[in-house]
């Protein structure tokens, strides 16, 4: 039977029985209340009785119109009393009450008839025929009233009879009630709370890891079907996950791998960049160094053409150089392997020194260098990584920067750190080219065809380097109008008291 069939058996069950304990005690309480209004109409009439004895008296002493007038009105509200059905309809009713009222009537007239032909003896008192027929209707008035009495009497028996049985009704419906009630929360806990509470341990179960426990429900109810059908679910998704996690063990062994061959082939580089280093710069070096003393005529005398081409090998072999700087400076950043000297640096110093170096450069392109620098306590930080951050920054605004002013100024900041401005009048980036702008071997030209000379690790290096510092490179670029690239730097370097002295010392 499925849930919907026993919750609606139930509900009717409970309904119907309700329904009778409910028309039972409402006809219980209907005839409360007619015996009620009986005994209300009961004591009515008695109390009329009563009044028409006390008038029969005035009336014997003082048979007067107004008082033989009153006893009639009486005598036919009595009537009217007894013929009402609240009492005629209970089964005590004393029928011979009308007959008496009747009788009383004729014992008035008669009683009435006799002292109005007596009026002249009056004064002699009642005769004892008056006496005879006031006597009877005392008595018919008083038989009337013990019946009556007695009618009373037996409504309130079974009034308070059916009071006690609306008292046991009312409790056995409340009985009734509860118990159905109780049932009801049985057969639903048993039906769906039991079920659902089970239903939701084992998921708590199956959640905190015990991925093969099951429901295992056997019945034939919507809840046994809901409870198999998550067993089927919790089947697939433990299948599902085995295979997932079999995926990603494999896929971790790959990455696992993958990650070991390029740390061999890091290490390699490094190694290869280690042995290259003085195997390329000797000779570079050598190049250069011979190629000027023949330019300057130490080796004896050249020529104008022969000046100008070894002019060409000079500028070749140090451009070569800087380009191996760079490599080696970049594998050295990526491997770890760069300290972080601190020591006290003069701002105003630091900027005129990387001024004048960078203003042959800029002369050679007929650029002006602008510099200054807010004066304040020295800053603590690497001395030669902030010129080489600086000579980076200068020499890309150098070479990207064909007319107009390149311009150097520093200021310190209220946390003691320093700003270091690198601003310059050229050709500008390009928005979209800005999140790549610090990308090693990235270069961007006034096209997508024109590329100017460097490595394109200019910018990959001065960034690192300030990372390294604490601090961090700000762009701010409009094509056409040019570009201001900012040093930030904080008030010491990274470490604090662990970074070493220019000495190699820690501090």
């Amino acid at each position: 039977m499925s849930i919907k069939t026993r919750l609606m058996a139930l509900v009717a069950g409970f309904t119907t029985v309700l329904l009778a304990l409910g028309l039972l005690l409402s006809f219980s309480l209907r005839t409360t209340e007619r015996l009620s209004e009986s005994a209300a109409a009961a004591r009515n009439v008695s109390r009329a009785v009563l009044e028409l004895n006390l008038l029969v008296d005035d009336y014997t002493v003082f048979p007067t119109e107004r008082a033989e007038q009153q006893w009639r009105t009486r005598h036919a509200s009595l009537g009217r009393l007894l013929e009402e059905p609240d009492l005629r309809s209970v089964e005590e009713w004393p029928e011979g009450a009308l007959e008496v009222h009747r009788r009383m009537r004729a014992l008035f007239d008669e009683l009435a008839e006799t002292l109005e032909a007596g009026d002249a003896t009056r004064a002699r008192g009642l005769t004892v025929r008056e006496i005879r027929i006031a006597s009877e209707l005392r008595l018919a008035t008083l038989s009337l009233s013990e019946s009556i009495a007695a009618f009373e009497t037996v409504l309130e028996e079974k009034r308070s009879a059916e009071e006690r049985r609306d008292l046991v009704l009312t409790g056995l419906v409340a009985l009734v009630s509860s118990a159905l009630t109780f049932g009801a929360g049985i057969t639903v806990w048993r039906t769906l709370g039991r079920p659902l509470v089970a239903m939701r341990d084992g998921v708590r179960r199956i959640a905190g890891g015990e991925r093969d426990h099951r429901l295992g429900f056997t019945g034939r109810g919507e809840i046994d079907d809901l409870a198999r059908a998550f067993d089927e679910m919790a089947d697939a998704v433990g299948r599902s996950t085995d295979e997932l996690e079999a995926l990603v063990a494999q896929r971790t062994g790959q990455l696992v791998e993958t990650n070991r061959q390029l740390e061999e082939a890091t290490h390699a580089k490094d190694r290869f960049m280690a042995r290259m280093s003085h195997e390329l710069r000797t000779p570079l070096n050598s190049i250069i160094g011979f190629s000027r003393i023949m330019a300057d005529g130490h080796a004896g005398p050249v020529t104008e053409e022969q000046a100008t081409q070894l002019a060409m090998v000079n500028r070749a072999g140090r451009r070569l150089l800087s380009l191996v700087n760079d490599l080696l400076d970049i594998s050295r950043i990526a491997a770890g392997g760069v300290e972080v000297g601190c020591g006290p640096v003069d701002l105003g110093e630091l900027v005129d020194e990387v001024a004048t170096t960078i203003a042959p450069l800029a002369a050679e392109k007929g650029l002006d260098v602008e510099h200054s620098s807010a004066d304040g306590d020295p800053l603590v930080t690497d001395r030669a990584k902030v010129e080489q951050i600086l000579l980076n920054l200068l020499g890309n605004a150098i070479k990207f920067t064909d007319a107009g002013t390149v311009s150097l100024y520093a200021e310190r900041t209220e946390e003691g750190g320093a700003r270091i401005a690198v601003s310059d009048t050229g050709m500008g980036i390009a928005p979209q080219h800005l999140p790549e702008l610090f990308d090693e071997f990235k270069q961007f030209g006034d096209t997508d065809d024109e590329i100017r000379p460097g490595s394109g690790l200019g910018l990959a290096i001065a960034r690192s380097l300030a990372e390294l510092l604490g601090g961090a490179i700000e762009v701010e670029s409009e094509p056409g109008v040019g570009s201001t690239f900012t040093l930030v730097l904080p008030a010491e370097p990274p470490g604090g008291s662990e970074c070493t002295t220019a000495s190699g010392e820690p501090r």
